[in-house]
């Protein structure tokens, strides 16, 4: 949201994985309020099959180990304020719904939740 790009490093050292780094603020935060860092806004969305096997609790009289779990989806919104190179603020906002069911009635409940995360994370 402030301009600062993010690196990508293809690979890494020390068995780490590679991927998208941390942006460096050009401007970090500083108290008489000459500049307040750097801001990310990121989203996510996620669906997940809950389901293992289900077919097998269709077959008539017979007891099998199928789970009719449902169905997951989340939208998750993140501000992300990078004080310094070293300094985090997260607030994260997850919306989940998650439809469940049995074999006979699929989807038959459900439930919706928010789920709200703030965490400050030091890094070297």
């Amino acid at each position: 949201m402030t301009g600062e790009t993010k690196p990508y490093t293809l690979t890494a050292l020390n068995n780490e994985t590679g991927g998208f780094q941390a942006p460096a603020p050009s401007r970090p935060f500083s108290f008489n309020g000459d500049s307040w860092g750097a801001w990310e806004l990121a989203v996510r969305y996620s669906e997940t099959d809950l389901n293992w096997k289900p077919s097998q609790l269709l077959v008539p009289g017979l007891q099998l180990a199928g789970i009719t779990g449902g169905d997951e989806r989340i939208i998750a919104i993140a501000l992300n304020w990078y004080l310094n190179r070293n300094v985090r603020v997260m607030i994260d906002d997850n919306i989940v719904t998650v439809k469940k069911g049995t074999a006979a009635i699929p989807n038959r409940d459900g439930q919706s939740l928010n789920i709200v995360g703030v965490r400050l994370q030091f890094a070297n």
